[in-house]
């Protein structure tokens, strides 16, 4: 009888610890898990098989939040909040995240290197955040599937997208931002980037771009002659005098320095060569022999598109004609 109770008390200790844990060092972090119903024991641990299969997960903390408003030359004024997540050490072992929001927060550092299948992603008024990593691949080393990032007024100094190829729409307004690789993300048709500290932006390889905005950045030059779709964008208060353009005849160019469409400081001018060193290539597909491509939709009257399969990663969109 004593062997069998000391088996069974072995068995029941070892099946105890077997179980897989997540450290979470922010009491406020598992206390919101808590109240999701992933947890149920204040101790710095949650179980990771309780939470490696959530798909969205909403950590917002905008209901305890008050805007303090701007000072007199309109700089963001930092702000305290109550009920704030500071740390979010375990978020890595939520690895079935399709869309996270952490928004209002006091996060410092943001690391999603290992939520492969994220997709959507809001962190905007955090403040104090200064890093953030976003992830290198999608599951089984796929592409990242990361489309959306609301990442507005923050104090992020770097951002990495060059591993975000389906990423469609990006706010990164009022941040410390120095500079921006875009050459990897062709399927871009929303970037904000106002009250940074921009000096150059290229953006020749994202054709499908309609809505930018670059005011209140020290940018010199610029070429938008590979941005056929781009009907809103706002380059206030930099340091442009020439915007290179594709077509003159452009009816948004009319009045380029009022809202609603393009704004731009008195005195920039709009022309089909700046002389800038690096223009972008026109975009073509004369020197292309094209075997696996479609064009969608067809029949249509308004911009179509074209699909060019690479065989590996499905189709994608490259450009409009």
């Amino acid at each position: 009888m004593k062997k069998i109770l000391l088996l069974s008390a072995l068995f029941i200790f070892a099946f105890g610890f077997s179980q897989s844990t997540t450290y979470i060092p922010d009491d406020v972090f598992e206390q919101k898990l808590i109240d999701l119903g992933y947890d149920n024991i204040l101790d710095n641990y949650v179980l990771t098989a309780n939470i490696n299969s959530i798909e969205n997960l909403i950590l917002d903390n905008e209901v305890n939040h008050s805007f303090p408003g701007f000072d007199v030359i309109n700089n963001y004024i930092p702000f305290e909040i109550d009920g704030a997540i500071y740390d979010l050490t375990g978020i890595e072992d939520f690895t079935s995240l399709v869309s996270l929001d952490v928004g209002f927060n006091r996060i410092s550092s943001l690391d999603l290197s290992n939520n492969y299948s994220l997709a959507s992603l809001d962190c905007e008024y955090n403040d104090i955040l200064s890093e953030l990593i976003l992830p290198s691949s999608g599951p089984n080393g796929s592409e990242s599937p990361l489309g959306f990032i609301y990442g507005r007024i923050n104090r992020i100094s770097s951002i990495d997208l060059t591993n975000s190829p389906n990423l469609h729409t990006a706010y990164f307004q009022r941040n410390l931002i120095p500079q921006v690789n875009l050459q990897f993300n062709p399927l871009l048709e929303t970037l904000i980037l106002s009250r940074n500290l921009v000096t150059e932006i290229n953006v020749c390889n994202n054709p499908l771009l309609y809505f930018f905005n670059i005011d209140y950045n020290n940018i010199t030059e610029l070429d938008i002659s590979n941005n056929p779709l781009l009907i809103y964008m706002k380059g206030h208060n930099t340091s442009l005098s020439c915007v290179r353009v594709s077509n003159l005849d452009n009816p948004y160019l009319d009045d380029p320095y009022i809202s609603p469409y393009y704004w731009f400081d008195e005195g920039v001018e709009f022309l089909l060569d700046c002389g800038f060193e690096n223009q972008c290539e026109l975009l073509g597909f004369s020197e292309q022999e094209l075997s696996n491509f479609s064009i969608y939709p067809n029949p249509t009257t308004s911009t179509p598109y074209i699909i060019m399969s690479d065989g590996v990663a499905g189709s994608h969109r490259i450009g409009t004609i």
